[in-house]
């Protein structure tokens, strides 16, 4: 059958298609209408792979189409676990799967740009062996520029066996590094061999990153994260004071490119009793001769909520950043704290911004994310602490603000001339004097 439709218009068809959840069946059937009709369709389904660890994930290895793999994929999104199964299922038929895809799928995409290997936001818990995530990064063809492992604590040590004792990730990526654009290494334990190498003089010596467009790192998650146990200082046990050191070396040599590097922390208050002070989230902003941090206050706000008709209790977390504040779940305060470096896009795929234009990204509401003006809207009243006491005062009392440096410090209420907080409410709440 002749194609009567010209070759940008059934561009423009299938670019029409691809935002929506269902797009794979509607794109499939379109395989078989013609050849100019299946090349186009087999760009759309190759060129920005998703991918869930499971049954799906052994046919795709046994039946994709090669060619299109070896010359069409430009970036692949590997999910360690599908939303809905039971975390730890079958977990060793996982990471074999896994094995048989970097072994035999990955080192073929030889236009790949990007890579990332994420835990999906829907899923609370999920593994992956480091010694699989090695394999993975020793997969990655030249050709991928973009790297990112947003895991959290998925790769975490409890879960490794033996032999995953001598596998140190951070070497691994070291090598990777200079000819990396954009990166962003979210893991369970990191140390400044990412960045370098430590001499028998106890000197550490930075390695260069021309490529460089931009690179975050967050020492913070929702589980702790801890330093390498392979790390050269054993005596160092602050990510944030071993991350940014070496980062600023790195930035300081010649051939290191211009770029934007981040580093995300937190810092609590020591004390409970005192509630106007907050904890923080921490970014840092790494440049030549200048490093300057950005404290963002959160607070934590408990809401009832009835689902199924069953009354629950759901602690969300109030965030002020510089241009915006939001009212929304804990795991994704660190997200919106580090800038959101990389998004994902309404197919899946997690790409760095660069890369994607706002329309393309999934919207805030689909991930549970809300603006506080949204949240106020449907849920007028509830309101924290802190909005209280600015109600009181007539004046903001507190706002993310930008340092000098990378010092960890809490930002705290204001407490207004004329006003006074009782220790018996922890400080929590503001009172005029009088």
């Amino acid at each position: 059958m002749a194609n009567t439709l010209p070759p940008e218009l059934l561009s423009k068809v299938f670019e029409s298609i691809s935002p929506f959840d269902n797009q794979r069946p509607t794109v499939i059937s379109c395989l078989i209408v013609n050849q100019e009709w299946h090349d186009v369709a087999l760009r759309f389904l190759y060129k920005d792979l998703v991918l869930f660890c499971g049954p799906q994930l052994d046919l795709f290895t046994a039946c994709h189409n090669r060619r299109a793999v070896s010359s069409l994929t430009r970036s692949l999104t590997l999910y360690i676990s599908r939303p809905g199964e039971l975390p730890g299922s079958a977990f060793n038929e996982a990471q074999n799967r896994f094995l048989q895809l970097a072994t035999h799928v990955i080192p073929r995409m030889n236009n790949l740009r990007s890579l990332s290997v994420a835990r999906h936001h829907r899923v609370p818990f999920c593994w992956i062996k480091k010694s699989i995530v090695s394999i993975i990064l020793r997969s990655i063809p030249p050709s991928c520029t973009s790297l990112e492992l947003a895991l959290g604590t998925s790769d975490m040590n409890d879960i490794d066996g033996p032999e995953d004792d001598s596998i140190h990730l951070c070497e691994d990526l070291r090598s990777l590094l200079p000819r990396m654009h954009h990166v962003h290494i979210d893991m369970s334990s990191l140390c400044d061999a990412l960045f370098g190498t430590w001499d028998s003089d106890e000197c550490f010596h930075p390695t260069a990153l021309p490529n460089l467009r931009s690179l975050h790192i967050p020492c913070v998650g929702m589980q702790n994260k801890t330093p390498c146990l392979e790390r050269h200082r054993q005596d160092q046990w602050s990510l944030w004071n071993s991350i940014i050191p070496a980062l600023q070396l790195v930035v300081e040599l010649p051939d290191t490119a211009d770029a934007d590097i981040t580093v995300l922390g937190s810092v609590a208050p020591l004390s409970s009793y005192k509630l106007d002070i907050y904890t923080t989230l921490l970014r840092c902003h790494i440049k030549r001769g200048r490093t300057t941090t950005w404290a963002f206050p959160t607070t934590k706000h408990l809401v009832k909520e009835e689902i199924e008709g069953e009354r629950w209790k759901m602690q969300l977390v109030y965030i002020r950043l510089y241009h915006e504040t939001y009212m929304t779940q804990r795991k994704w305060i660190y997200m919106l704290a580090g800038g959101r470096p990389w998004r994902i896009l309404n197919s899946g795929s997690r790409l760095p911004v660069p890369w994607s234009n706002s329309a393309e990204w999934m919207p805030d509401e689909k991930l549970g994310i809300m603006t506080w003006e949204k949240w106020t809207k449907g849920n007028p009243g509830e309101v924290p602490m802190l909005l209280k006491n600015e109600e009181v005062a007539g004046m903001r009392l507190i706002d993310a603000e930008e340092r000098e440096g990378h010092e960890e410090v809490c930002l705290a209420e204001k407490t207004p001339a004329g006003f006074v907080r009782p220790s018996r409410w922890s400080r929590s709440q503001l009172f005029r004097a009088d």
